[in-house]
């Protein structure tokens, strides 16, 4: 894997302020640079990725919204941790259920997986936190969101794909007096703030545009077309780059975290921000 140097010193960073029995938690992409400059566990590596469960928790985490992503962070590490407890006490089966999301759903009262998730949604009793969990979301995961979000865009109980949420980005982009051309197929008309994908005018909820100011700070101006609508339009001013996504996407932890860096102080704090990656510290 080939980061820049910034990357670098931000994961370097991490490990003087975190210990080696702490948790990062990313995209298993990432997983061996960040063990080898931050020297901490992480759950999902490339040697570990057919772990289906695993890989599904951490996708979740990445794609759902802060609330519910966050609440998932300290039930897997903590589930993991105890697995390992009890491998060290020679228990043959430490998972009941066979994986730590199915035994959260037995301990937590639910026999359908869905129905778990939803209860993170609420105020629900957590394990007690033996060690920190600190988020790594780099820039370059914009690239492979989509993908991301295939791991854990799925019904549990069935295995039956949900219907994928809409994502485009654009690097190569034109605007005249009247369009701004994203592509041959897609183009935003300015005047009545109108989407238009192929042959289908698509109403837009908010276009928002970010930008870092001449301090390194996140600026974000937005101006809201239509709240019923479920496709956002976001122009990364710093990047030079044209991101379009549904609702689910723009209210996803790595969305709001990261491009926004918009989050609730009492799940989360920032503890190191750059434009090309922003590590967050669990508070929960």
């Amino acid at each position: 894997t080939v980061f820049y140097k910034s990357e670098v010193e931000t994961l370097s960073k991490l490990g003087e302020i975190s210990k080696e029995e702490d948790y990062v938690i990313s995209w298993w992409d990432y997983a061996y640079p960040i063990r080898y400059y931050s020297n901490t566990k992480t759950i999902i590596d490339g040697g570990t990725y057919k772990n289906v469960s695993d890989v599904f928790n951490v996708s979740y985490m990445l794609t759902q919204k802060p609330v519910n992503s966050s609440k998932m962070m300290r039930l897997t590490v903590e589930y993991m941790e105890n697995k390992f407890k009890l491998l060290e006490q020679n228990i043959s089966k430490p998972n009941r259920a066979g994986s730590h999301i199915a035994q959260m759903t037995l301990d937590y009262g639910y026999k359908d997986v869905n129905n778990f998730l939803d209860s993170l949604s609420d105020d629900i009793k957590l394990p007690k936190p033996t060690r920190d969990i600190y988020l790594y979301l780099p820039r370059r995961m914009i690239n492979i969101y989509p993908t991301i979000n295939l791991f854990s865009n799925m019904d549990l109980m069935t295995g039956e794909k949900y219907k994928r949420s809409f994502f485009y980005r654009s690097n190569n982009f034109r605007e005249d007096e009247n369009y701004i051309h994203l592509s041959s197929k897609i183009k935003f008309l300015k005047i009545e703030n109108k989407l238009i994908v192929k042959d289908r005018v698509l109403d837009v909820n908010r276009l928002v545009k970010v930008f870092y100011d001449s301090r390194g700070k996140i600026q974000t101006q937005t101006m809201i077309s239509d709240l019923s609508a479920d496709y956002n339009i976001i122009f990364l001013g710093s990047y030079n780059q044209i991101l379009i996504v549904s609702n689910e996407i723009y209210n996803s932890l790595y969305f709001q975290l990261f491009i926004f860096e918009n989050y609730d102080k009492n799940l989360f704090e920032l503890v190191i921000s750059s434009p090309y990656s922003k590590v967050y510290k669990l508070k929960i």
